[in-house]
């Protein structure tokens, strides 16, 4: 006998009985199906560990979940196992993958944010899995200084037994660099900084849920082939997603110890809310604007990397695009709200003294992709980045100047510095 679902409604109660007539709906039917089946979410994930329903955990990642997406808040998984205080959903996130570094809005590791809360069996297996104790949050304080300023004695103590290096490798995806054919480095001499010179290079033109830009990845692999010449360590990444955004920015804050020149260059989209900046991965998809908490990359947070080098820092972003999302982040806006048509990038607050930030157009203004090879701005940037005897400050003036020619003034390149010391020459030729 066919059997069918069909739904009636007690007028006095309100609630649905389930019947069993001779015909079956189909579209119910359909719908009931997908009821079923539907995906896990990050919200879902968060919820179980939560609970410290190690059941649930287990399920969702055996099904294949993400356990290294952001979720609400800007943490990661992790973060929310430690303020759940389940030893045992802990290590089961960390042996199914989930990145023991990862950083929620205040810059905290797990380990760190462990050590503010005073999670002592947590700070255990944390440590015994390889996290890192020397990881500072935005504050500049390392977990065992968190613990020492909120009184957590036994927990310092305990951090300051394990050694600074890691001794587990990281679970963290490897992200690939773009142009494996630079050349050998020619040695560049230098004049105001002599040493060690790094960069990270990010170019980022195949977004998946907004109009690609032709440019960027061009333009990101043009400055490499320039640094590298200059005698810069450099890695270059095209088409990150925003956890390979966060890997990369997170190695390269690793290798600027006793660096004296650190530089970081970024072409694709960007966004500003609320005065703050953010890089936009390839797979972002920005539908409020809490989604930037998750699936973009905080200017601010490039900088505090940075600022593990005291030598100069140079950040250098031809993004200044509009914002491709405002028409998703407006239609989501709770009644009696509206979006902010921000443009551009803001003018940054953080500069630390020894930085240089560098923007292809002044602030709350937007730049151009360009029609040519490269965008107006990195085309100037290319044509002066390796003159001889062009000090830092002058090489970007002169860049403007190009610009705003090359545009008929429609677009002004920007630059906030706190440089001391020393003039600095990325190139030095005879004089």
């Amino acid at each position: 006998m066919q059997t069918c679902i069909t739904r009636r409604r007690k007028a006095e109660g309100g609630s649905i009985h389930w019947g069993n007539p001779l015909f079956v709906n189909p579209v119910l039917f359909v719908l009931s199906i997908f009821a079923f089946v539907a995906p896990a979410t990050a919200a879902d994930l968060q919820d179980a560990v939560w609970r410290s329903d190690l059941a649930e955990v287990t399920r969702l990642i055996e099904g294949g979940i993400d356990v290294n997406r952001r979720l609400a808040g800007g943490q990661c998984p992790l973060h929310a196992a430690v303020v759940g205080g389940d030893v045992r959903v802990l290590e089961a996130l960390m042996d199914a993958g989930a990145d023991l570094e990862c950083i929620d809005r205040k810059g905290s590791t797990p380990l760190i944010l462990a050590a503010k809360l005073g999670q002592l069996e947590i700070i255990r297996s944390l440590l015994a899995a390889g996290a890192r104790i020397d990881r500072r949050d935005w504050e500049g304080r390392t977990a065992a200084q968190a613990a020492l300023r909120r009184s957590h004695s036994e927990i310092a103590k305990l951090i300051g037994q394990f050694p600074v290096a890691s001794p587990r490798a990281s679970s963290r995806p490897k992200v690939e660099v773009a142009p494996s054919n630079l050349p050998e480095p020619t040695p560049s001499p230098r004049r105001g900084t002599s040493g060690k010179r790094v960069a990270l290079v990010v170019g980022n033109s195949a977004y998946l849920n907004t109009p690609p830009l032709d440019n960027p990845k061009r333009d990101a692999e043009a400055i490499a082939r320039k640094l590298h010449a200059l005698g810069f360590d450099v890695s270059v990444h095209t088409d990150l997603s925003g956890v390979e955004m966060l890997s990369a920015v997170r190695e390269f804050g690793e290798r600027l110890r006793e660096v004296d020149l650190s530089l970081f260059y970024y072409a694709g989209h960007a966004v500003q809310v609320g005065g703050e900046n953010f890089l936009l991965p390839v797979d972002a998809e920005i539908r409020r604007e809490a989604d930037l908490a998750y699936d973009a990359v905080l200017v601010d947070l490039v900088m505090s990397e940075m600022e593990r080098s005291d030598g100069t820092r140079v950040l250098i972003l031809d993004s200044c695009r509009d914002n491709p999302f405002h028409r998703q982040i407006a239609a989501n806006m709770p009644a009696g709200r509206s979006a902010s048509r921000s443009r551009g990038l803001a003018l940054s607050k953080r500069a630390t003294a020894g930085s240089l930030i560098a923007y292809a157009t002044s602030p709350d203004s937007i730049a151009a992709d360009g029609e040519g090879a490269h965008s107006p701005y990195t085309a100037a940037l290319l044509n002066w980045i390796d003159r001889p005897n062009v000090e830092l400050g002058e090489l970007f003036r002169r860049v403007r100047s190009e610009v705003m020619q090359s545009t008929s003034g429609k677009q002004m390149p920007w630059e906030h510095s706190s440089l001391v010391g020393d003039p600095v020459y990325l190139s030095v030729g005879e004089e």
